[in-house]
């Protein structure tokens, strides 16, 4: 049975953490390493940042914040993603203080990478995310890089399986940020169904029963 953990997430622009809503409107709300302390005194199981503007502008990983979060003592497992184009920034990603790796551009682009990365740092160390919608009975996966939407398909899936992430982060885009919002018929696809690793799953999650209720999900990690 899988373990079940809240994951707290802060979204990192030009340095600053923000609320982001629909990958298109975002509020700043402060220093991301304050916020990152507020999570590890609140008892989150993880904490993600997400450093958005990175791979959208070729920058690189953002070591700076990066570093800033680990370097203010907290327990709390970090994940990063932002900016990763190959196995080399994965690994001075997990030399600046993260404990897991998260890909989103390379899932598209160069699946070589990841499996260079797996070889070096374990499977368990990587994880993929997908912004997914749903439509008609289909799921959809966008690709904010292109500003995209494509069936997500089997085959898709198949190649992420093969890049030896260990889970995967689905996120509800069109409802992220946004309040009581999460789209669970989503998680009543049998495309998400049948995934065969272990789910996170992100956006419109506001309260706790909609965190319970996602919980419940027999894939959703």
């Amino acid at each position: 049975m899988l373990k079940k953990r809240i994951i707290g997430s802060i979204a990192v622009l030009n340095g600053w953490a923000v609320q982001s809503t629909s990958y298109n409107s975002y509020l700043p709300l402060g220093r991301p390493e304050v916020i990152a302390e507020n999570l590890d005194r609140w008892g989150a199981d993880e904490i993600l940042i997400q450093c958005i503007d990175r791979s959208r502008n070729y920058k690189g990983p953002d070591f700076s914040t990066l570093s800033k979060i680990a370097d203010t003592g907290i327990t709390t497992p970090l994940i990063y993603a932002g900016g990763i184009k190959d196995n080399l920034d994965a690994i001075n990603v997990i030399k600046h203080g993260a404990d897991r790796v998260m890909f989103d551009a390379l899932l598209n682009s160069d699946l070589s990478e990841i499996i260079k990365s797996a070889r070096i740092l374990g499977s368990q160390a990587l994880l993929g995310c997908i912004p997914v919608s749903y439509n008609q009975g289909k799921i959809y996966r966008f690709n904010y890089l292109t500003n995209k939407t494509e069936l997500l398909t089997n085959q898709y899936l198949e190649n992420i399986y093969s890049s030896s992430v260990s889970e995967l982060l689905l996120v509800d885009y069109l409802n992220e940020g946004l309040d009581k919002a999460f789209n669970f018929k989503i998680l009543k696809s049998s495309k998400v169904e049948n995934i065969n690793i272990p789910i996170l799953i992100f956006g419109g999650i506001s309260t706790p029963r909609i965190a319970k209720k996602i919980l419940k999900q027999g894939n959703v990690a």
